[in-house]
């Protein structure tokens, strides 16, 4: 009988699965979903990943005759600076596995199934981190919208919101700024709220995300008039979508939800980026690994990257 390499027949299906997995991670997370349709899923590389930010204009001067110009550099382009976050996921088969499955056939079944069980796991982590606020596994998790849209001003990109009030996200208290809990009745008010802080000019909120029970809120506010779904994208991304103005407002919630309880995020994604290393982009680095002191040989799927933002103003969070 022929002797099967385990360890290469992992490898080598984990290599022909990797593009599909990208593929998988942006079709079961809404906001990689919208992130990829505007080309914000990128490769990075280097100590810290450092994203540009314009935090002021150059002034206008009115002038008269022959009346001197300013001429005065100003500084209006600085950056923010996120930290590499790693991920790894084991593909492991033990001895007994191998026995039990032992044959051609019973053996790419066995590294197949592995191999989806270990992208399953990058899908529900990396699902999962968007929301994240960084201070997980000891600070060593993504910063999701916990962090980039937060309650509370602090240092996001290495810089101090509470110093810093251009790089204030938009909060919103629903409850204070009605007078009352939001309802059905009353949550287009406070949506409608939360869209003005956020908008600049031609600058406006893309997506909302929603938990559960303010996505509910809000489709039940539409009982009786006209409801406007965004075909193409639910079409596309299989998520129904309504339409609040012109962003897609997202059910990011369901059995399992992520999104913060009776939460939305107004988030403009022309300004978010997630930002994966160009050497860990869910790659298996370096060859089998054989346990020590066990009948088991491992190969690891590694991951580094981060969500990072570059105007944290036209970004909101409106909460109960």
């Amino acid at each position: 009988m022929v002797s099967i390499n385990v360890g290469q027949l992992v490898a080598t299906t984990l290599r022909r699965r990797l593009p599909k997995l990208y593929d998988n991670v942006t079709d079961n997370v809404a906001l990689y979903f919208y992130l990829k349709r505007k080309a914000n899923m990128k490769f990075d590389s280097g100590r810290d990943i450092l994203v540009p930010i314009e935090y002021a204009h150059v002034g206008i001067q009115w002038y008269s005759g022959y009346e001197a110009l300013n001429i005065s550099p100003v500084d209006i382009i600085d950056g923010a600076t996120f930290d590499w976050k790693q991920a790894s996921i084991p593909v492991s088969i033990s001895g007994e596995e191998r026995l039990k499955n032992s044959g051609e056939m019973g053996l790419i079944k066995l590294a197949t199934s592995k191999v989806k069980n270990a992208e399953k796991g990058f899908i529900n982590g990396l699902g999962a981190a968007v929301y994240a606020d960084g201070t997980g596994s000891g600070g060593k998790e993504i910063g999701g919208f916990r962090l980039l849209i937060s309650t509370v001003n602090g240092t996001v990109g290495g810089i101090d919101s509470n110093a810093n009030t251009f790089w204030r996200n938009v909060f919103l208290d629903g409850s204070t700024f009605l007078g009352a809990a939001m309802t059905s009745a009353n949550i287009r008010a406070a949506m409608t709220h939360t869209w003005v802080l956020v908008t600049r000019n031609q600058d406006k909120p893309d997506v909302i995300f929603a938990d559960n029970n303010l996505w509910e809120m809000y489709q039940n506010s539409l009982q009786g008039i006209q409801q406007i779904v965004n075909e193409s994208n639910s079409v596309k991304s299989g998520w129904l979508t309504q339409k609040f103005n012109t962003a897609d407002v997202v059910l990011d919630g369901g059995q399992g939800g992520n999104c913060p309880a009776d939460t939305m995020f107004f988030t403009n994604t022309d300004y978010i980026q997630y930002i994966t290393h160009e050497d860990r982009e869910m790659d298996i680095i370096g060859g089998v690994r054989s346990s020590v002191n066990q009948d088991a040989d491992v190969q690891l799927m590694l991951f580094a990257g981060n969500l990072t933002v570059s105007n944290r103003a036209l970004q909101g969070r409106l909460q109960q």
